[in-house]
């Protein structure tokens, strides 16, 4: 699982997770990033899978994430779920192949 706010668990030992999160310059405060995402924005998520190497990378309001997940005996569909607390997700936007 990861969460838009620079957080991720895995209980799951046939994975392997390596997370990256910063704050750029643009970050505007906790507080502010919160207001502003309860307002409604549009977010991009990236999902980049390369043999049973997955790459996720997001940027929000000066807060960029990226994480590496790494399958062990990977099969050969994988599938992702995008959900949230207390929010809707809307205009969901699909791009590849």
């Amino acid at each position: 699982m990861i969460k838009i706010i620079g957080e991720c668990s895995s209980g799951d030992s046939r994975i392997q997770n390596k997370f990256k999160m910063k704050k750029n310059n643009t970050f505007p405060g906790w507080e502010s990033w919160k207001d502003r995402n309860k307002e409604g924005m549009e977010c991009s998520v990236e999902l980049v899978r390369k043999g049973n190497t997955i790459t996720t990378v997001t940027e929000n309001l000066g807060i960029y994430i990226e994480n590496t997940t790494v399958l062990n005996n990977a099969p050969d569909m994988v599938y992702v779920a995008l959900t949230g607390d207390q929010v809707a997700l809307t205009d969901i936007r699909l791009l590849g192949n």
